[in-house]
């Protein structure tokens, strides 16, 4: 029985210290391979941005900024220096990424498209969705494969996709999300901050 009490005691300090370690964690490696691309969304009180990475470079698309130095201190967890651009401003070719606008932006990453939608009810032909605000019900078509949707929805516009097959991930000011894409799919990593 004593060794038993040993055995859990060691391995709850053993648990406690990985836990207390991740909770801690102030750096965030990317670790892109040969032909993947992290996609990181970036959600802060006064900033939404979104960190393209590949083994390459880095290209930070900024959506909303009004704090610069909070989002400096976001960067400086993944130790990257992207180049920063406006997603507004890059409609077009921007080397690895192709970016168009109709009545949302679409990004056109390897084979895979990320749509970012502000008040739309629907987006076609797009494998990933970004919703930064929604006025209505949002729609799901079959090739959409994961939806992000920025914490201050109301759930009332997402019940078709809260009803669906659809992975869906929450944006959040207190976390990270990192959608890793490659020819063989993709994974979703939802990282929660040390601090905020």
């Amino acid at each position: 029985m004593r060794k038993i009490i040993i055995f859990v005691l060691i391995l709850t300090l053993i648990l406690l210290h990985f836990d207390i370690k991740a909770a801690t964690a102030r750096k965030i490696d990317l670790k892109t391979k040969e032909n993947e691309i992290s996609i990181v969304f970036l959600k802060q009180k006064e900033n939404i941005s979104v960190l393209i990475d590949n083994e390459k470079n880095s290209k930070l698309f900024l959506i909303k900024l009004n704090d610069k130095e909070a989002l400096n201190k976001s960067l400086s967890i993944f130790n990257k220096k992207p180049e920063v651009f406006w997603l507004d401003n890059s409609i077009g070719d921007n080397g690895d990424i192709y970016i168009s606008k109709k009545n949302y932006i679409k990004m056109e990453i390897k084979d895979y498209s990320l749509c970012i939608v502000k008040n739309k009810s629907e987006a076609s032909n797009c494998d990933f969705v970004y919703l930064l605000e929604l006025d209505r019900e949002f729609e799901v078509n079959e090739k959409l494969s994961v939806v992000f949707y920025d914490e201050n929805i109301n759930d009332n516009y997402l019940g078709l996709v809260n009803e669906s097959w659809i992975d869906s991930h929450i944006v959040s000011t207190d976390s990270i999300a990192i959608l890793k894409i490659s020819s063989e799919g993709y994974n979703i990593l939802v990282i929660p901050l040390a601090n905020k």
